[in-house]
């Protein structure tokens, strides 16, 4: 027997409450508060001495050095789709 529409809507907004409460507390259990204060602090401080630590890395925008992720994504992508179907 199949749900009725007012069934199905009540278990939706049921389902999508728990979702968010859930999520919710994952995220207050994975970030408490002050995490973000002290990553902050952290990264003022790595700026202060960035002096020492300091690469220059340029990133090139064309060419065959930017092409190249591209290429190996399809190289391997070819393989696995046979595979899946």
């Amino acid at each position: 027997m199949a749900p009725e529409g007012w069934q199905f809507l009540l278990a939706e907004i049921i389902g999508a409450t728990n979702s968010y409460r859930v999520g919710l507390d994952l995220g207050t259990f994975l970030f408490p508060k002050g995490s973000g204060r002290r990553s902050r602090q952290h990264i003022s401080n790595l700026k202060e001495e960035s002096h020492q630590h300091h690469v220059e890395v340029e990133m090139k925008t064309s060419g065959p050095e930017s092409q190249m992720p591209f290429v190996m994504d399809w190289s391997m992508l070819w393989k696995e789709w046979p595979l899946a179907f």
